[in-house]
């Protein structure tokens, strides 16, 4: 739960190769809440790793919820 509390982002691209698209992480990644930010700055918007057609920008930044 460290991850949370420190509220670490990662990029989109990097969110996406160590955590969704990997074999093991990804089945946890999917069971866990995470939200990308918008890129104007206007704060965090839900992410739903089960969606993989969800409109996410490749500059986004990806954290778990709080």
């Amino acid at each position: 739960m460290g991850l949370a509390v420190e509220k670490h982002t990662w990029s989109y691209a990097d969110w996406t190769r160590y955590y969704l698209d990997h074999p093991v992480a990804g089945v946890v990644t999917c069971s866990l809440g995470w939200e990308y930010e918008v890129p104007d700055g206007m704060g965090f918007r839900p992410l739903d790793p089960g969606i993989p057609s969800a409109p996410v920008p490749a500059t986004a930044r990806v954290r778990l919820r709080p």
